[in-house]
């Protein structure tokens, strides 16, 4: 049984049809570039049993309470099925002004993950987060 929660996610070039009946394509469709811009295609992550899919920022009020605690459900919980994917945005009061390499130096010298770090992103859509 496979549960779809909504969230919002931030993902760099989506093309949306406006006709209702073109292909939509599916989560499992994209492929996205990682920090270190490699590409990821999301149908890797199709055998995880919950993928949640968060926008993180260095600069924000949040910033070391998010990573921490995604930090800690990675270690908890991604042996058991949860994938992290974590995509950097600039959107949100501009709470991300750094580039890619400066963004991955700062999560690992100050929080050490080991959850997906995608590259940064400019702009919101909804996406989903899946739950098998």
């Amino acid at each position: 049984m496979v549960m779809v929660m909504t969230l919002q996610c931030f993902l760099s070039s989506v093309m949306v049809s406006t006709n209702a009946f073109e292909f939509a394509p599916s989560f499992w469709d994209f492929e996205m570039k990682d920090i270190a811009g490699n590409q990821v295609k999301m149908s890797q992550f199709q055998e995880s049993k919950a993928i949640l899919i968060v926008n993180v920022a260095s600069s924000c009020g949040y910033t070391d309470q998010n990573y921490k605690e995604l930090q800690t459900m990675y270690q908890k919980y991604h042996s058991k099925g949860l994938e992290i994917l974590a995509f950097p945005c600039n959107q949100f009061g501009a709470q991300e002004q750094n580039d890619d390499p400066a963004i991955a130096q700062f999560v690992q010298d100050q929080y050490h993950v080991t959850f997906p770090l995608m590259a940064k992103v400019q702009y919101f859509i909804y996406a989903y987060c899946i739950v098998s």
